[in-house]
């Protein structure tokens, strides 16, 4: 007998419009997730149970600001926000635990139309914004109601859009992913004075988007010309490239590294994403495709914990997928059935002690 149980179905939660981006808070409890609504939204979710999330509120931003832009960031203690408006300023925003927002210090000015891009060093304590200038805007926020503004990064050379950011672990790197097709490797360790490291070229097309591994030894970046690129940063000044990720039929807009580090995941503009090995970075190893919406998909994310994966796009669905091994087997075996028992184990299974997959 070959019995067939379809494997559990991922959980989807419907938003005011295309799902732009995803943000976890660090303890992976609550999560932020902006959109493309009507006036633009921001909504807070608590995803404690990533099986069943829970809408804590939405963030309405005063009518003087305008529509949230669809791009912001949450900080990883899920107490600042910082969102941009259509006229490129941002302002950044305290939230309480309930979901309460308060507008903390002015409006951020300097970048043009459009923000690309925003987000929040690890220790919070720097700020960045990508515009369509090709260039990085950037302020010390310690005091958060009091933002200072430090040296803007003019990427000369390029006039093409950041779309996108990304801070290294131990917040020294940033990676800059640019319309022009290249990655830009700076040195902020004296945010002060930003040093360029590298320019990582290669791609065919846009540079969409930068992701650092949690040791920060690997950068992955995606592109619209379909592929994903590993590079070696052990030496960040003399970046080495690992290895070309292909398999996607569309672009790809957004890369996330699982928290262990093994597993890169990759959202494209076809309504999947891709999910790759990379325990060993040089030989990348496809794990899975997911269907993940019905169009675009704009950003993927994994929980801070590593158990939980989520994806969102033009469909305005945010999808939860399970991974946790754990859990996952569990949830199969709920609709597997009575387990099997020892004397069918010993008719069965014979020489191998009762181990039951399921119990």
């Amino acid at each position: 007998t070959t019995r067939l149980w379809q494997f559990p179905p991922p959980s989807t939660y419907t938003a005011p419009g295309s799902i732009y981006t995803i943000d976890y808070t660090a303890n992976a409890r609550e999560l932020a997730a902006i959109s493309g609504g009507p006036r633009g939204d921001v909504e807070l979710w608590n995803v404690a149970n990533p099986q069943r999330p829970r809408r804590i509120a939405a963030v309405h931003m005063p009518a003087a600001f305008g529509p949230v832009a669809a791009v912001g960031a949450l900080s990883s203690n899920g107490r600042l926000l910082a969102v941009g408006n259509a006229a490129a300023k941002v302002q950044i925003v305290s939230l309480t635990s309930s979901g309460r927002a308060r507008l903390l210090g002015p409006r951020l000015k300097g970048a043009v139309p459009y923000i690309e891009q925003i987000a929040f060093s690890p220790n919070m304590r720097l700020l960045s914004v990508g515009d369509d200038a090709g260039r990085i805007h950037m302020w010390e926020i310690s005091n958060p109601a009091h933002p200072v503004a430090l040296p803007t990064i003019d990427q000369k050379g390029t006039s093409s859009n950041v779309f996108g950011i990304a801070y290294s672990p131990n917040g020294r790197l940033m990676a800059v992913a640019c319309a022009d097709g290249e990655v830009w490797l700076w040195d902020i360790a004296n945010p002060h004075r930003p040093r360029l490291l590298a320019r990582l070229k290669g791609f065919a097309s846009y540079a969409y988007t930068v992701a650092f591994s949690p040791n920060g030894k690997v950068l992955g970046a995606g592109s619209a010309d379909d592929t994903v690129r590993l590079w070696d940063l052990r030496r960040p000044s003399v970046p080495r490239l690992l290895a070309r990720l292909t398999g996607p039929t569309s672009t790809v807009y957004q890369v996330a590294i699982s928290p262990q580090g093994s597993t890169l995941a990759a959202s494209t503009t076809g309504g999947q994403v891709w999910l790759w090995n990379i325990d060993n970075p040089a030989r990348p190893a496809v794990i899975a495709t997911l269907t993940a919406a019905t169009g675009e998909v704009y950003d993927v994310n994994f929980s801070p914990d590593g158990r939980t994966l989520v994806a969102g796009g033009t469909d305005a669905t945010m999808t939860f997928w399970d991974f946790h091994p754990t859990r996952v087997a569990a949830q199969i075996c709920s609709l597997a059935g009575s387990p099997i028992t020892r004397s069918e184990w010993a008719q069965y299974v014979q020489g191998a002690a009762y181990n039951p997959p399921c119990r």
